[in-house]
């Protein structure tokens, strides 16, 4: 399978990345700083997502029709004729997404098509599990709604597939705070912590303690009586000597 050419803006960044498949992925043009490349070689090895792989290390096999970790917040009230929906809806053929889907609806709006199992809902778990893995590729499995606004053309969605994020808050949460919509993966949180942290998480979780403690300390004047607490120590050191 030979794909077409994609535009990598930031060739020393991915050099490093695309390192190890230089027999699948070749360069075929070159314009300033832009590099083009194509993909010669498809290897599904690498096409599995988050939610298959679950499935296969539960159960041995890969099924057709995946459900999604579904989790309502304290609260929440679904009505029987939506839970009747919802259920038939995670029943449905799941359409990894790193395979073809051309054959579904593409750039329709399928948020108002509400006869289940249709090619509209088909479609959209399609897009739900797009952006179940694409939050899973991200290191605190969250991300600002600016950032997948632009994926519409390259991921072959339709134009509101935003909405989704709000159809399902099961699946998605969108956060408001700083006046800015962050939409996070559900299934990867215990409340407000990360289930499965990477170790970049935690370095930066140690950073913005540690910051923290230095402006409440600078707010409570607290540097000048350790600075001077310590100065004190380190001459009565030397004086001993």
């Amino acid at each position: 399978m030979t794909s077409q050419p994609y535009r990598i803006s930031d060739p020393q960044r991915s050099c490093m990345y695309l390192k190890s498949y230089e027999a699948d992925i070749v360069v075929v043009g070159r314009f300033e700083r832009t590099i083009w490349r194509r993909q010669l070689h498809w290897d599904d090895r690498l096409t599995i997502s988050q939610l298959q792989q679950k499935e296969i290390d539960s159960k041995g096999h890969e099924a057709q029709s995946l459900a999604f970790p579904i989790g309502f917040t304290r609260g929440f009230g679904l009505k029987r004729k939506c839970m009747k929906w919802l259920e038939e809806w995670e029943n449905l053929p799941y359409t990894s997404p790193y395979a073809d889907a051309s054959h579904l609806e593409s750039r329709a709006d399928v948020s108002e098509k509400r006869i289940v199992g249709s090619r509209a809902d088909v479609s959209e778990k399609r897009i739900v599990g797009v952006f179940h893995e694409l939050l899973n590729l991200t290191i605190r499995k969250k991300t600002d709604q600016k950032n997948v606004s632009n994926l519409c053309r390259p991921l072959d969605l339709p134009q509101k597939f935003i909405k989704v994020f709000a159809r399902h808050p099961g699946i998605f949460y969108i956060s408001q705070k700083c006046a800015t919509q962050t939409v996070i993966l559900k299934d990867s949180y215990d409340r407000r912590e990360l289930i499965s942290k990477h170790p970049l998480v935690e370095i930066r979780e140690k950073y913005f303690n540690m910051m923290k403690t230095g402006m409440l300390n600078r707010k409570r004047c607290l540097y000048r009586t350790e600075i001077s607490g310590a100065y004190k120590e380190d001459q009565n050191f030397k004086e001993s000597w």
